[in-house]
């Protein structure tokens, strides 16, 4: 078994207790313990091993809360150094993906690709835009030209692997660098764990803030699939909208991000310019699903002074709104596309003539604000 994977089910425990006494020479005694001095020696190696780091990050726990502080920046410091291999590792791979993607869909339209997806654009379009648009006519008209559109323009993650076998083995690696993060991570919290209670620690952890988390194992799928979105042919304007969406990212809840993309993914299939994440809405959209759920009410018109319409709840965040979408019972953003996407009247917004977009989630309820 490789070691990162033996790490990963049993780091924490290890990392729970001392490490089981070794008898030396037959004779039934322990060694005495190694100082401390050396200790932190050992663990400082720049090419230290992830199970060497993790022993004596187990034995530098048990001693004075300086020498902890002292390991605990060591440990960041390791993980600093494969965060920063990772992430390099995860542009390449992830730049890869966008270029062969284009090869991709160049394969799926083949020669008169093109011109059916004209067709079909035109065709499904005029159908949402219908001014007694019912959700049996979205089922029967719409969906099955965006199914074919989503076939001729967006490949699958299996074809664009197909295009270049390489990307199979780097995606792997990617995989095993990310699980080997998540280790260090583990080491470096269990070793940070509870010094915060400390009066020294205080100037440390300002001095040296805690690194993020690295995320779970969607993390590297997620990514897969905004690459190969990117790497689709768009216009300078979408691609610019898309790549400001990604730096927001990491601010931005998971679920609320991804509803927006599967939302720009729809419009992307249907040839409309992509929507940008206007923070400000997300704001104002987050604060009335939270309204929504805590006061107990479902309604585009709030009990709440200054915030009865959504034109005043934008106002209050310092933004404007042109129209609103709200959903309940859903857990994630696609879920929230889902809901709307059959429903006429929301199904219109999220294909109108916007630039900007907030969606906002509280517990299972759900707003989405538009922008010109």
């Amino acid at each position: 078994m490789l070691r990162s994977q033996i790490l990963s089910a049993s780091l924490a425990l290890c990392l729970s207790g001392m490490l089981a006494a070794q008898v030396v020479n037959g004779g039934g005694n322990t060694p005495p313990p190694q100082p401390t001095s050396t200790l932190l020696g050992r663990l400082k190696f720049g090419r230290i091993e992830l199970d060497v780091a993790a022993e004596l990050a187990n034995e530098l726990r048990q001693r004075r809360t300086s020498a902890r502080l002292h390991a605990s920046k060591i440990l960041r410091d390791h993980y600093r150094r494969h965060e920063k291999s990772f992430q390099k590792l995860s542009a390449k791979v992830m730049g890869d993906f966008e270029k062969v993607t284009k090869k991709a869909q160049k394969g799926l339209l083949g020669k008169q690709g093109r011109a059916a997806v004209d067709v079909l654009r035109t065709e499904s379009l005029a159908v949402s835009r219908r001014s007694k648009l019912s959700k049996q006519q979205i089922k029967n008209d719409v969906d099955p030209r965006i199914d074919k559109l989503r076939e001729l323009l967006l490949p699958s993650l299996t074809s664009v692997l197909a295009k270049d076998q390489k990307l199979d083995a780097m995606m792997t690696k990617l995989r095993a660098a990310h699980r080997s993060l998540r280790d260090w991570h583990v080491v470096y919290a269990a070793m940070s764990e509870g010094l915060e209670l400390h009066e020294d620690a205080t100037k440390h952890f300002a001095k040296y803030p805690p690194p993020e988390h690295p995320g779970d194992n969607r993390r590297i799928d997620l990514a897969i699939s905004f690459a190969i979105f990117a790497g689709l042919p768009m216009s300078d304007s979408d691609r610019k909208a898309l790549n400001a969406n990604q730096g927001i990212r990491e601010r931005t809840p998971q679920e609320e991000y991804l509803g927006t993309l599967r939302l720009n993914e729809i419009r992307y299939l249907l040839g409309l310019s992509l929507v940008v994440i206007d923070e400000q809405l997300s704001d104002a959209a987050r604060d009335h699903s939270k309204d929504m759920a805590t006061i107990g009410f479902f309604s585009h018109t709030s009990p709440v002074a200054g915030k009865q319409r959504f034109t005043q709840r934008a106002s209050k965040f310092g933004t404007s709104a042109g129209s609103e979408n709200i959903a309940a019972g859903q857990r994630t953003g696609h879920g929230a596309i889902r809901a709307w996407w059959y429903s006429p009247g929301h199904h219109r917004n999220m294909l109108g003539g916007h630039r900007r977009t907030g969606l906002g989630q509280h517990e299972t309820m759900w707003t989405q604000m538009f922008g010109g």
